[in-house]
């Protein structure tokens, strides 16, 4: 089946699922006018100044490049920006419409504003413009954006992990919180929680693609944790991550790849240490995309709009498909495990699975903002909140209902007079047809107070229920880096952000942080029931005066 489908930017899912299938596997035949092809010029700029020697999104690019020379003839040629700038962009682009390409190939979402303004220049309308990554609003007749479904690769990746490991905790080294990249990180976790059994899926936003450390950094944040397995989408910085976490020697830790077969490149096919810990890796498809634009280009039914790769789909004789999980290689994956991801890429297909949808719900009662919020649940529904004081009486004393934003996140602010504090009841329900109706999630509010910042040692200190294990985050880029602590004899806890050496080899002490006047963060102590307890902090100035911990109020 061949999975492309153009149509306007926004589109319901299931009409793209019905245009998925709407194709036939004879679309990959080689074009008739093969003459023609021989002649062709087609043109890649790279997103960056090494282009595929990322051995990831520009290297996969230039696979479908080379597979088209290869079956087709035609004049294949690359283009690398002296740096990765919209003037250096507007530059290559330029060029490979003076070189006499006939279609031009932006590879990434960066590149959008040059190559528009270069595809919409009077003397280039004449030349194809393709870019991966990105879907404009509108299109000039000669522009195509082209979308790869990679959270459906990324879902099919987290079902992969979670259910290899059942039960166990899962990681994921992200780059900075751009869209694509979001999509990545939400899919894998969505298709590990999907599972069922329990998966906590972690993800630390380093904020850098390239290698400075920080992937290696949340890599052992996530071991000390107890990871089994970590996805990486953070470029170079990822595969420093996923070469770390895979040639890990204090026990068995799997690491899985993004954007290509890392097995192949990152891992040399197999000579390189750690590839048998290679789980797999997500494809987004770049090859699929750019190999069947070209067949487009030769059989001359290029056409404007997005097109979009989503899953089981595309490639015919060229490659398997578009989004897709590569081979598990030297993993030995159970057959159940086997049988699981398959039809969950059935289910992605025909619709019976949302991508969308994380399957845990949860919420956070911020006892100093004063507010409830909805996290994970699904988009569009209407959620129903209330607030039972025990002290008052067996009766809710609020109820309160509010509709679930495009990620399944809202917020209850308007709480009356009613002041969140421990002790208090609270349950939050809503109806979602894909968990077979309406789900409930209750949570007791817990002891947990801030007390004590101190932007000198790097400490957060408070006050907690004894024995309880607490989550303190550290929110730049996201709230993923993490300290675990547990609440002292004397109902007292203190996370240390400063001190990796501190004793141990415990979370705490994974990486060093510097806490600034201006950081944020949050101390989480998480029910069993899908509530949690939320008290945010940030950081004061030395000797400034607490005044019941409202300083620490971010809502």
């Amino acid at each position: 089946m061949n999975a492309r489908n153009t149509y306007r930017p926004v589109l319901d899912r299931g009409w793209r699922l019905l245009l998925l299938t709407a194709f036939v596997v004879g679309l990959l035949a080689a074009p008739a006018n093969t003459a023609r092809a021989e002649e062709t010029k087609i043109g890649l700029i790279f997103n960056t100044t090494d282009g595929e020697a990322d051995l990831s999104f520009n290297y996969m690019a230039k696979l479908g490049m080379d597979q088209a020379v290869t079956d087709w003839g035609i004049d294949g040629n690359l283009y690398y920006p002296a740096s990765a700038t919209y003037s250096d962009y507007v530059i290559r682009l330029q060029q490979c419409v003076s070189d006499g390409n006939v279609l031009c190939f932006a590879v990434g979402y960066n590149m959008h504003e040059a190559l528009y303004d270069v595809a919409t220049s009077p003397s280039n309308a004449g030349v194809h413009f393709a870019i991966l990554d990105y879907a404009f609003d509108t299109y000039p007749a000669n522009v195509r954006g082209i979308a790869v479904d990679g959270k459906a690769a990324a879902y099919l990746a987290g079902a992969l992990a979670a259910s290899q490991f059942p039960g166990a905790d899962l990681g994921v080294v992200a780059g900075t919180q751009i869209p694509t990249v979001q999509d990545l990180v939400d899919g894998f976790r969505n298709g590990a929680q999907c599972v069922g059994n329990g998966v906590d899926v972690w993800t630390n936003y380093t904020g850098a693609f390239g290698d400075n450390g920080s992937g290696v950094a949340a890599a052992t944040d996530m071991i000390n944790n107890g990871a089994a397995a970590i996805f990486t989408v953070a470029g170079p910085n990822g595969n420093s991550a996923l070469l770390y976490a895979t040639q890990y020697t204090g026990r068995d830790v799997y690491g899985i790849g993004v954007d290509a077969d890392q097995y192949l490149n990152l891992f040399g096919n197999g000579t390189v240490d750690g590839s048998d810990h290679l789980l797999s890796s997500a494809i987004k498809g770049q090859d699929t995309a750019v190999y069947e634009t070209i067949e487009d280009e030769l059989a001359s039914s290029f056409t404007s709009g997005t097109v979009t790769y989503g899953v089981g789909g595309g490639g015919g004789a060229a490659f398997e498909g578009g989004a897709r999980l590569a081979p598990y290689h030297e993993v030995t994956v159970a057959a159940g495990v086997t049988t699981y991801v398959n039809n969950v890429d059935a289910g992605i297909l025909g619709g019976s699975i949302d991508v969308d949808y994380p399957c845990m719900p949860r919420f956070h009662t911020e006892i100093v903002e004063n507010d409830v919020l909805a996290i994970d649940w699904l988009a569009g529904i209407e959620l129903t909140l209330t607030v039972d004081d025990p002290i008052t009486g067996p009766n809710p004393d609020i109820t309160r209902t509010a509709m679930a934003d495009a990620t399944g996140f809202a917020r209850f602010q308007d709480l009356g007079t009613l002041q969140l504090t421990s002790g208090m009841y609270v349950t939050m329900s809503g109806n979602i047809p894909q968990a077979g109706g309406v789900v409930t999630k209750t949570h007791t509010i817990r002891d947990l107070t801030v007390t004590n910042v101190n932007t000198s040692l790097d400490t957060v200190s408070g006050t907690g229920h004894v024995g309880d294990q607490l989550s303190i985050q550290y929110c730049q880029d996201g709230c993923s880096w993490r300290r675990t602590v547990t609440v002292d004899g004397d109902g007292e806890w203190v996370a240390d952000f400063g001190h990796p050496d501190a004793g141990g080899s415990t979370p705490e002490e994974s990486n060093t942080l510097d806490i600034w006047v201006t950081t944020v963060g949050e101390a989480l102590w998480g029910g069993p029931n899908g509530g949690i307890t939320d008290v945010q902090w940030r950081g004061v100035e030395i000797g400034a005066h607490l005044n019941d911990n409202v300083i620490y109020g971010q809502g």
